[in-house]
């Protein structure tokens, strides 16, 4: 019984936020969209939906968070690509009427992480084995001489730097899910130089940007490292994960 309750209440919390959305009271929507996304937070669609509805509230971080995960768990969607550069711009709009101070924008990858995530990895693993598997046949050809040297030669070198290429991006991909925790600055605010208020201001990040989160949050501020690698002190709660797929 709890769990057809648990399914009913999120079918109308999504029907509560279309509504919401088309009706242009796009603060209620995103309060919908966002227990959807609690609920299946592997959804594209739910993600997509928050993204677009929190960019129409104005909520220009918690949109471009909403679209990078959307992005992250379905790679070249137009739509969520399209909705997020319009995010970025918006952001790159609020930073120019900032006053004073050093501040820091979103870029189109302010990480340099964008190819590693935007690939979808199975596709790279099995292009990794099979190079492997042509591999080792052209040199089971080449050993026994069933064939032409030159030719066997020339296609072992092609193929076997291709599969060292795979293998290296799927390493990559690897090392990235495992060691750097992705997240985006969900609002604008002060980056200090310590976990609290009374620590100097070195900057200040417009809602939006890509950061590296670095270990656990401390006292409710989390230690995060910047896009040229400065390093600083946010609000727990102005930061949001990325999870990798």
């Amino acid at each position: 019984m709890s769990v057809l309750l648990l399914c009913s209440g999120l079918i109308l919390a999504g029907v509560n936020a279309q509504e919401a959305f088309w009706k242009g009271d796009y603060a209620a929507a995103v309060e919908g969209y966002q227990q959807i996304v609690a609920a299946h937070p592997k959804s594209a669609d739910a993600w997509y939906n928050l993204g677009t509805a929190a960019l129409e509230a104005g909520r220009v971080g918690v949109a471009i968070h909403a679209l990078e995960q959307a992005l992250l768990l379905r790679p070249g969607d137009e739509d969520a690509e399209a909705n997020l550069e319009a995010a970025r711009a918006r952001a790159i709009a609020e930073a120019l009427d900032a006053q004073g101070g050093r501040v820091i924008i979103p870029g189109d990858d302010d990480l340099g992480t964008g190819v590693l995530t935007a690939v979808q990895i199975t596709s790279v693993a099995w292009l990794t084995a099979l190079g492997a598997l042509l591999t080792f046949g052209l040199l089971a050809l080449w050993w026994s001489r069933e064939g032409p040297r030159v030719l066997l030669s020339a296609a072992l070198v092609m193929i076997g730097l291709v599969t060292l290429g795979c293998g290296g991006f799927w390493l990559s991909h690897a090392y990235l899910r495992a060691k750097v925790q992705q997240a985006v600055v969900i609002e604008s605010g002060a980056l200090r130089a310590g976990p609290g208020p009374q620590y100097q201001t070195t900057s200040r990040l417009v809602g939006g940007v890509k950061v590296r989160a670095r270990g656990a949050p401390h006292e409710g501020w989390r230690k995060v490292i910047l896009p040229a690698g400065g390093e600083g002190w946010l609000p727990d709660k102005a930061v949001r994960l990325l999870e990798m797929p």
